[in-house]
């Protein structure tokens, strides 16, 4: 794989090792565990979700490579993604995110990922409406079924700690007018209530 495109201002990206805060530290303990030898671990195989802390799970989310590699499938998108970002991306693929700089993030961050085939921090650095600038990490973690190349990438954001530094960068993603789009859910125009 070529190296992935010039990453987007306001992401700084580190290895994670280096990087590792709070309970992300906890996933990358298991991570490692798991892997044993090999370069990452094949999910299915040596990684179960089903092993991992139950508080953990809501803030973690994992994507298939695509054979192109210029997409990606969401094959686990946790609740807490759904509660903090406001939409539900499981079953769908990156190219279906209803944002341009979900899919535009995405694609950075993932082929990064790809490209460096080690657990990535990438740390998201805004001053939203103060002066006071925010600080937000997610951390990636390589997947492979063949122990060559990553065909997976397992990501956590601590979405729980915090949260009043994650809710107003997602609420500014979506210009104040964050839509409820998860599953069973359709948009609805501004001020009527309702699910489908």
């Amino acid at each position: 794989m070529t190296r992935p495109p010039r990453r987007p201002p306001k992401v700084m990206v580190e290895d994670a090792r280096t990087y590792i805060i709070e309970a992300s530290a906890r996933v990358l303990a298991y991570w490692d565990r798991v892997r044993g030898d090999n370069f990452a671990p094949a999910l299915g195989r040596d990684l179960h979700l089903d092993e991992m802390e139950v508080s953990l799970i809501p803030c973690i989310s994992i994507v298939d490579v695509l054979k192109d590699e210029d997409d990606f499938f969401y094959r686990f998108w946790g609740t807490r993604n759904v509660d903090v970002k406001g939409v539900e991306l499981t079953g769908k693929r990156l190219s279906e995110a209803p944002l341009p700089s979900i899919v535009e993030n995405g694609r950075f961050q993932f082929s990064e990922v790809v490209w460096r085939r080690a657990p990535t921090a990438f740390i998201y650095v805004d001053h939203y409406n103060s002066a006071i600038p925010r600080e937000q990490t997610t951390f990636r973690f390589p997947l492979s079924s063949d122990g060559v190349k990553v065909d997976g990438i397992l990501s956590y954001q601590d979405l729980d700690n915090q949260s009043d530094k994650w809710i107003p960068m997602f609420e500014n993603m979506w210009d104040g007018e964050r839509p409820d789009l998860r599953l069973g859910r359709t948009p609805v125009a501004r001020g009527e209530p309702g699910d489908c």
